[in-house]
């Protein structure tokens, strides 16, 4: 093994590949936080519209609608949560049988094979990018059962503005809170395909990374969708 540490150390575009993988990873939401500082991003506004709707909810005196579009939404968490239980599983085999992937990679990759260890170490780390993402969701799904039993606590309608108001707001930072997880681990998703890249390539490392931040910023800050939800957050106030 020590051998194969020192061939690891040894091929900088690994150690490149590998920094630049989970760097980017843990790195995105926070700068994603500083570009909303300056322009209004698609998450921002959605904090805003789910203000909205709690105000709405508040107002009304049935609630069911409520409590099934959170539903909704819980089983679309519960669903990702299930299919990364099935990719862990995926990844624990493919860790269990590394030596028939060298055997698979060594083929194609002529020019510098890969070796057990090294490959090992990239299933592992897109492996705990996919727990991560499993705990995100997991979470995501205890916070969406909250909010439902928020909605059931809600006192009925009709109630003064000066409750309904500050309830609001705790509501949608609530459920904001619950979607932000539920992104975290959709992004396991997108960031985990340069983990899958790394095992072909680590020079295809950067671009398949540049590609996925590229994506993912636009759809947040110059989207349609981010200026349909931006006009909507407008229009509403």
């Amino acid at each position: 093994m020590t051998a194969d540490v020192i061939q690891f150390t040894g091929r900088w575009a690994d150690l490149v590949a590998c920094v630049a993988l989970i760097g980017c990873w843990l790195l995105y939401p926070h700068v994603l936080a500083l570009v909303a500082r300056r322009r209004i991003t698609l998450n921002e506004a959605m904090v805003e519209i789910r203000q909205d709707w709690m105000v709405s909810m508040l107002q009304r005196e049935n609630r069911i609608t409520d409590a099934a579009l959170v539903g909704h939404v819980l089983s679309s968490a519960s669903f990702f949560a299930s299919t990364t239980v099935l990719v862990i599983g995926a990844l624990i085999g493919a860790l269990a049988n590394a030596q028939t992937i060298v055997a698979t990679l060594g083929q194609f990759l002529l020019d510098h094979p890969p070796t057990v260890w090294l490959t090992q170490l990239k299933i592992v780390v897109i492996l705990t990018i996919f727990i991560y993402g499993f705990f995100k969701f997991t979470w995501a799904i205890r916070q969406y059962n909250y909010m439902i039993a928020l909605i059931g606590a809600a006192p009925p309608a009709p109630m003064p503005d000066a409750t309904i108001a500050p309830l609001a707001r705790i509501y949608a930072a609530h459920f904001s809170r619950a979607a932000t997880d539920f992104n975290h681990g959709l992004r396991a998703y997108y960031f985990s395909l340069a983990g899958f890249a790394w095992l072909i390539d680590p020079l295809i490392v950067p671009p398949t990374l540049l590609m996925i931040v590229a994506i993912l910023a636009r759809r947040q800050t110059r989207s349609g969708v981010r200026d349909d939800v931006q006009a909507a957050r407008v229009a509403l106030r």
